[in-house]
């Protein structure tokens, strides 16, 4: 039997107290969550080192504001989020969140958008062979875009963004830096409301804590290029394809050996059998930069199938299934042993009740098992999740 622990029985009013003044404005949505989540390996370690199981809870405040004034939108989440792990709390932490835009347009032809997000994580244990430490990672966006009708059916896109990733403490393998993206686009839009882009992205970027070593071949500079075609393909009523492939290259001024290229993209399957039955599948390629001595990046490839059936109006089952690898390259000198690959298995079933439309009660199971060619990064991982959501 799985106790809940007590921050998550006294956040519960919470909801109940923002339940009571459902639709006060049309402008303002009001969201309060609270989930507890018992994992069986916090630290992502093999079962040889004796895993440690924690439970975490978090609580979740939010607003969401959205207002059209004409031709304008105007767009914010804003949401403070809190963690609290009931036997490592060092690491318990609480962070804003948010996500605001100003969807823009001038006549029926031009339009865009101005747009920020924050958001902010404790760094992945599994990532990190004995990391332990409190070390929240924070992302910040800001981005602004163009889309130009310049006929019924192409549209000329535009955009700059501008990317802050900062780590509580020094991570040399996914450091702190600053880029700055441009992307120029043409976008084929028909009638059947499929669609076809093509973009090409420059970005510029500044690892701009992580001090320069010739030693290590940590460069302070990267430049990144992209060429990218993204589609949406509905071939039935029933039927949706979504994907995108991109050819990525990075460049480093200093130190030619942490350079990369290659294929990466996204495809994904949606098959809507009936308004309460659908499955779906996706796979995604990636190339990240991951730089210590023994790599400079790292190639993942994953795959996910997923169904869901809502029984009823209130009552809803999803499934997913899970498998990854990951192929670690770009060492800067001979290694002695093959390059580390990770292979990932994952597997989730997740219940929802829905006594209001405002209101949801979720419980899940999940199992994750890694195994890998390099001693010390196999683990296997067990999750237990309640969890109650309100919006309103």
């Amino acid at each position: 039997m799985v106790r809940l622990p007590r921050r998550f029985l006294l956040a519960l009013p919470l909801v109940a107290v923002l339940s009571a003044h459902a639709d006060e404005m049309d402008v303002f949505n009001f969201r309060a969550a609270v989930s507890t989540l018992r994992d069986d390996n916090l630290f992502r370690v093999p079962s040889a080192l004796n895993p440690q199981m924690d439970t975490i809870t978090t609580t979740i405040a939010g607003v969401d504001f959205d207002k059209r004034i004409s031709l304008q939108e105007l767009i914010a989440h804003v949401s403070w989020v809190d963690t609290h792990y009931s036997s490592n709390s060092y690491l318990n932490a609480g962070n804003l969140h948010y996500d605001a835009k100003w969807l823009w347009a001038v006549g029926t032809h031009l339009h865009g958008e101005l747009a920020a997000d924050r958001s902010s994580a404790q760094n992945s244990f599994a990532d990190f062979q004995g990391l332990r430490e409190r070390n929240l990672r924070t992302t910040e966006n800001q981005r602004f875009g163009l889309d130009y009708a310049f006929h019924p059916s192409w549209h000329a896109l535009g955009g700059l963004s501008h990317q802050t990733v900062t780590n509580d403490r020094l991570l040399t393998q996914e450091s702190d830096f600053e880029a700055n993206s441009a992307i120029l686009g043409i976008k084929y839009t028909p009638a059947s409301g499929n669609w076809l882009s093509f973009q090409t992205r420059q970005t510029e970027g500044d690892y701009n804590k992580r001090p320069f070593d010739a030693a290590s071949q940590f460069d302070n500079r990267f430049t990144e290029t992209g060429q990218e075609f993204a589609m949406t393909w509905q071939p039935t009523g029933h039927s949706t394809f979504n994907g995108r492939l991109e050819y990525v290259e990075r460049r480093h001024p200093h130190f030619s050996s942490r350079n990369f290229s290659g294929w990466t993209g996204q495809l994904g399957y949606l098959y809507q059998y009936s308004a309460k039955t659908a499955l779906t599948a996706a796979y995604v390629r990636a190339i990240n930069a991951f730089q210590d001595t023994n790599s400079s990046y790292y190639v993942s490839d994953d795959l996910t199938l997923g169904s869901r059936w809502d029984a009823t109006d209130k009552i809803s089952l999803a499934a997913r299934l899970g498998y990854a690898q990951r192929h670690y390259q770009g060492e800067i000198a001979p290694l002695a042993t093959p390059q580390r690959q990770d292979d990932v298995t994952r597997a989730g079933v997740d219940l929802s009740y829905k006594p209001a439309r405002w209101l949801e009660f979720k419980a899940g199971v999940a199992a994750e098992k890694r195994n890998s060619n390099s001693g010390g990064f196999d683990y296997t991982d067990r999750q237990l999740l309640f969890s109650v959501s309100a919006r309103i």
